[in-house]
């Protein structure tokens, strides 16, 4: 078992000839609970589509690891089956929670 629950090492993603996300690196461990903040265009949606798969791997420069092991999803239910969503403030309402975040999230 890895001491993270997920990493993403050195996650680069263009379009065109433009850089949305440079180099992003991010540790978390199994119970944390990790928000990300910025301005418009900051790469915050972004970032959590590459985790998603919105942008399947191959899309995207460098490495997310789930439990220490390489994730390489080309789907979004590829990236449920080990227990992780995402939500953004486009997200239909859940019964049991509502979002108010711009992006949230979690690992089931």
């Amino acid at each position: 078992m890895s001491d993270y629950l997920l990493q993403m090492n050195g996650i680069v993603k263009s379009f065109g000839g433009v850089k949305a996300l440079n180099g992003i690196d991010i540790k978390v461990r199994a119970g944390e609970c990790v928000g990300l903040c910025g301005e418009n265009g900051a790469g915050k949606s972004t970032l959590m589509k590459v985790l998603s798969a919105v942008y399947p791997h191959g899309t995207w420069e460098g490495e997310i690891l789930w439990d220490g092991q390489p994730l390489k999803a080309q789907s979004i239910s590829e990236t449920e089956a080990p227990g992780s969503s995402s939500f953004t403030r486009n997200s239909p309402s859940s019964p049991t929670c509502r979002w108010r975040k711009t992006s949230s999230w979690a690992m089931n």
